[in-house]
């Protein structure tokens, strides 16, 4: 989150949880999740429920009866140590456990309330601490994530089954409100960064013996781009590296020529799109020079084509699938040619039944809002659908090594984006 984005959410106290709005909280505690790489909304919307209940409606950042409650309760530490957060984090040695995964230094520790009174440590806390499972010891991503939708013992993470069901009615409610916040923020504009508290990649690789949500991640990468385990079988999204996890780790590496050793290594990663699970300091020079020196239009560019897609996939009642990345890729590479650009605001929308065609045979590209051509025709792009959907998805691109084609200027800078890890599914 920049300097700006900072001071405006610091503008208006109206009474609630740190003093911000609903709407405000539930767009910080998005934000933030999104800007560790969370991409799966199921997960999101589950962390919304929990603050929406934890929080009162998003009244407060303090448990109710406060010192009073962690005497009667009897909370490690004694009185200080009362429930305070989106979701409450109680007990010393749960203070101590999330200023470490924080990277804080000890703030937390020296000054527990400020977990109440810092809505960005209150969002941090909520997002790693679910995800790291560091309220109960058990994390987010074991009941909610790739073929995992356990929204009821999603519970388990934060308190139990103590109102597990009423928390799993309301995710049944963010799960239709989320696809249109999650579309205005990345609009917006989001700064990716590691999720702290990463210890799968304290080495900066993901291999045998590792499990978590960083796993997970590489489990449903690997699945969006086809590859299989040794068995045949879609490799199971189950956060536990294994042997199948290896075997369609080795098969991509194979494929894209970056070894062959079944380790997740920085150079893996940002080949993945996967480069903003691993801390920086951890990525090779070469690739972090690659990187760097990739234009930033063109990640503001594909990020707000993939918002329009997602846009689409929601109107449509359906989940970004292995068909909306190529509809995505389509659109960037049709953006490219027509002089498009990261400064243009964006709308997808699927042609109308005419006499010739059916509906939904073309995808139109419409440039919208300031930024407009005088020129109508200069503002929309008609991309047949049959033609997105039998091309490759960017990522696939990459692993097909495209070289030759009617675009293939705009396919090679495609393929250069995934690889320096612009590109996130």
């Amino acid at each position: 989150m920049d300097a700006r984005q900072s001071s405006k959410l610091q503008q208006s106290r109206p009474a609630g949880a740190y003093g911000l709005t609903p709407q405000q909280s539930v767009d910080l505690i998005v934000r933030t999740a999104l800007e560790y790489g969370i991409s799966d909304q199921r997960q999101i919307a589950y962390m919304l429920a929990s603050a929406q209940h934890e929080s009162d409606q998003f009244r407060t950042a303090r448990e109710y009866g406060g010192p009073r409650q962690a005497i009667v309760r009897g909370y490690g530490g004694g009185r200080n140590y009362f429930g305070r957060g989106y979701v409450q984090v109680t007990h010393d040695h749960r203070y101590a456990a999330m200023d470490r995964a924080l990277e804080l230094g000890g703030r937390v520790i020296a000054n527990p309330d400020v977990v109440a009174t810092d809505p960005h440590i209150g969002a941090q806390s909520l997002v790693v601490g679910m995800m790291r499972g560091l309220f109960t010891g058990k994390s987010l991503h074991s009941y909610v994530g790739g073929q995992q939708t356990d929204y009821v013992n999603a519970r388990r993470t934060v308190n139990g089954t103590d109102k597990a069901a009423l928390i799993a009615g309301y995710v049944l409610s963010w799960e239709k409100k989320l696809p249109s916040i999650v579309t205005r923020l990345e609009q917006e504009g989001l700064e990716r960064r590691p999720m702290p508290g990463n210890t799968t990649l304290a080495d900066g690789k993901i291999g045998p013996g590792d499990r978590g949500y960083e796993v997970q991640q590489l489990q449903v990468r690997l699945g969006e781009l086809g590859l299989r385990g040794a068995s045949g079988k879609r490799v199971t999204t189950d956060g536990v590296f294994s042997a199948e996890t290896a075997h369609a780790l080795k098969t991509f590496q194979a494929r894209t020529g970056i070894g062959h050793d079944g380790v997740a290594d920085a150079q893996t990663l940002m080949a993945l799109g996967l480069e903003h699970l691993a801390p920086s300091r951890g990525l090779p020079q070469s690739v972090k020079s690659a990187a760097s020196g990739f234009s930033p239009s063109d990640q503001r560019l594909q990020g707000k084509l993939d918002a329009c897609v997602k846009a689409l996939d929601h109107e449509a009642g359906k989940r970004w699938d292995e068909s909306s990345g190529r509809v995505s890729a389509a659109a960037f590479l049709e953006a490219k040619r027509h002089g498009f650009s990261a400064q243009d605001d964006f709308r997808l929308v699927l042609s109308q039944r005419t006499e010739t065609h059916r509906e939904g045979d073309f995808v139109c590209l419409l440039r919208v809002g300031p930024s407009m051509s005088s020129d109508p025709a200069a503002n929309r792009i008609r991309i047949a659908m049959n033609d997105a959907l039998s091309n490759p998805s960017l990522p696939e691109m990459a692993l097909s090594g495209v070289e030759n084609g009617p675009q293939t200027q705009a396919v090679q800078a495609s393929i250069q984006l995934n690889q320096t890890g612009v590109l996130k599914r």
